[in-house]
């Protein structure tokens, strides 16, 4: 090879189209690489023009380090590639159990089956690493038991029909609601007369309570701490959305109130709820129904996921993906939960799930 100044050296193949070559500089040897032009080699990438002597990468690192997910939970990774000024900053990302958490390319973890699982971020520049520790557990299908107090007026709310209203007085289930987590931050309030979830999907200006499917963003909700009292509930579609009562209009609703109002703060106090069996305290769960669902949703990367650990063996579910209009544009069969692969253009998308034991109905939202 001809040393050509700036760490570079040089070799030409003569009458060869195209060959397969490995370098090894005495105590590092790459891989078999296939070229087929002129190129540059450096830091494990090839470049059609030189790219200067380069800024090798010392380090990588990894947010957060450690993720608990329950199943169908995601965790966006954020690497730091140092030098900052490093030549190539491109980073791979691998999972040790794919069985219990899967990695995308853009370092997105979806959460897979109970377990634990170690992800790895590689520097395609020195295979520098970083991991993340991702614990994985089942969402509790049941929950606890409250009536909603307004700090300002103290009065509760309740399910009112289509909206959430509220009144003084407490009278009959349509005030008690159900709190079900869906993972370590955020829940769905589920009425206990009526099975419906307080959510803002049709915006109206209204809280609304006409929904069922705790996988749609715009039903599921997060606590701001206030102090340790009363607290705020606040969207998870749309995170600058807070529920609230200022305007008095009969039903509650939601905004961007100001962190000082007495009408965006309420109290979760525990309550029992009556059936014709029995009353559940607070810490009783319902039974546990069917879990089938789809993930991440929304969906990236032209794929999601169908999970359905109540498909019995043997079976096999059709999966149907249909536009508003009802017009089929997937259809696929799994015998197992697994990934589907699409096409879809962005945009919000109705999926039937349907085999011997059950016909489930999704929203999916693709980006």
């Amino acid at each position: 090879m001809t040393n050509t100044g700036n760490g570079w050296y040089s070799y030409t193949f003569t009458n060869v189209t195209s060959t397969n070559l490995i370098f090894n500089d005495g105590t590092n040897q790459t891989a078999d690489l296939s070229r087929n032009k002129t190129g540059w080699y450096m830091n494990n990438v090839w470049y059609d023009t030189n790219p200067g002597t380069g800024v090798a990468v010392t380090s990588v690192s990894l947010s957060p380090t450690s993720a608990s997910l329950n199943i169908g939970g995601t965790q966006q990774l954020t690497p730091t590639v140092l030098p900052t000024n490093a030549t190539n900053k491109s980073v791979t990302y691998s999972s040790n159990n794919t069985a219990v958490a899967t990695v995308n390319a853009s370092g997105l973890i979806t959460a897979v089956a109970n377990g634990t699982a170690t992800i790895t971020v590689t520097t395609v520049d020195g295979s520098k690493t970083s991991t993340c520790l991702v614990s994985v557990t089942t969402v509790p299908s049941g929950g606890n038991y409250y009536t909603i107090k307004n700090r300002w007026t103290g009065a509760y709310l309740s399910d009112s029909g289509t909206n959430v209203g509220y009144g003084t007085t407490i009278s009959g289930n349509n005030y008690k609601w159900q709190k079900i987590a869906i993972d370590a931050t955020y829940f769905v309030l589920k009425n206990v007369a009526t099975g419906e979830l307080m959510n803002i999907e049709s915006q109206t200006g209204n809280i609304q309570c006409n929904i069922t499917d705790t996988t749609f963003w715009s039903a599921q909700w997060s606590s701001d701490y206030i102090d340790g009292t009363w607290t705020r509930l606040r969207n998870r579609w749309q995170t600058g959305n807070i529920i609230h009562i200022e305007n008095q209009t009969g039903s509650a609703q939601y905004g961007n109130s100001q962190d000082g109002w007495y009408s965006a703060q309420w109290q979760l106090e525990p309550t029992t709820v009556g059936t014709s069996k029995m009353a559940l305290n607070a810490e009783e769960p319902l039974t546990a129904e069917p879990v089938i669902g789809i993930y991440p949703n929304p969906a990236t990367n032209n794929e999601f996921h169908i999970l359905m650990p109540e498909l019995a063996n043997g079976d096999t579910a059709e999966i149907f993906v249909s536009d508003w209009n009802g017009r089929t544009l997937l259809n696929q069969r799994l015998s197992s939960s697994g990934q589907v692969n699409h096409h879809l253009s962005s945009g919000i998308y109705i999926v039937n799930i349907v085999s011997k034991d059950f016909n489930v109905t999704k929203k999916l939202i693709v980006k």
